[in-house]
């Protein structure tokens, strides 16, 4: 099941990235990841309930750490997503989110002085490189004349968001298990989203309809508990290395599953920055 697992949890993943595209226009982004992580949480809390009501002053006694994490995992990486996806593609969104694994290693260097060598760092180059040229859609002089598309933009900022989430979470381990961690972060995340979403909806209303409502319950089921638990599953058996081909397979299924559903156009700076990343992203993770 593991290994059935590590080829079908980056599709649960990659399903985040498709519905923002056609559920943005109805329900504004941080709407959205408000209702996404809300709704997580009150699924991932009934099914781990028991668990929950055992740990829950574990739990208490840890809010800081639980907010902090919320907040950049889920609210600032669900956010930034669903922003991206209001004026980039979900193929430029999917391939910029793959060098997340060359962030970490760079955080994880300077905050646990974990060394690198030369092949990570040229892992590392890579990875900025493929960024860069699929911001730049593969025209150098965009970066110089600062002519970025917004959603880019977005992308990157939660890819780093990503890239800090992890390796705080890393660093603040806890004593909660993983199930009831999740539960937290979920509440967590939401909590932030509140006030924000209450502005948001002040300024653009949401289109609500049993077609957004059905978008929702797809991130809530798929994107969010199922993939999460499926990559908490193959983590646990496989162990992190063969974990990392997540990364590699997801960006894959972006851009096939973008141009087939959505229509998104392929085109040569997506093969040359898809390239970049992936190649830097297992230069990165080799030993």
């Amino acid at each position: 099941m593991a290994y059935v697992l590590l080829w079908v949890t980056p599709l649960l993943f990659v399903t985040n990235y498709l519905t923002a595209r056609v559920c943005v226009p109805l329900i504004p982004p941080l709407t959205l990841a408000l209702l996404r992580w809300g709704f997580t949480a009150l699924l991932a809390g009934a099914i781990a309930w028991p668990l929950v009501r055992q740990h829950w002053r574990v739990a208490a006694s840890e809010w800081r750490d639980l907010l902090l994490l919320g907040a950049i995992g889920m609210a600032l990486c669900g956010a930034s997503a669903y922003e991206a996806a209001k004026t980039t593609v979900a193929i430029n969104i999917g391939l910029i989110y793959a060098a997340s694994p060359a962030m970490i290693a760079i955080l994880a260097r300077f905050m646990f002085n974990e060394r690198l060598g030369r092949r990570q760092v040229a892992g590392m180059a890579a990875c900025l490189g493929g960024v860069l040229w699929i911001i730049a859609r593969g025209e150098p002089a965009t970066l110089l004349q600062m002519q970025f598309v917004p959603g880019d933009l977005w992308s990157l900022a939660g890819c780093i968001g990503w890239a800090i989430y992890s390796v705080l979470l890393k660093q603040k381990r806890g004593g909660l298990p993983p199930t009831v961690r999740f539960v937290w972060l979920c509440v967590a995340g939401a909590a932030v989203l509140i006030p924000f979403s209450v502005w948001e909806l002040g300024r653009v209303p949401a289109q609500w309809s049993l077609k957004a409502a059905g978008y929702v319950a797809l991130l809530v089921v798929v994107a969010s508990y199922g993939a999460y638990q499926g990559y908490d599953r193959v983590q646990r058996v496989l162990g992190a290395a063969r974990t990392g081909i997540i990364m590699y397979v997801g960006p894959v299924y972006a851009a096939f599953l973008a141009w087939a559903l959505l229509g998104e156009a392929l085109h040569g700076f997506h093969a040359v920055g898809a390239a970049l990343v992936l190649g830097g992203v297992w230069a990165v993770r080799g030993r």
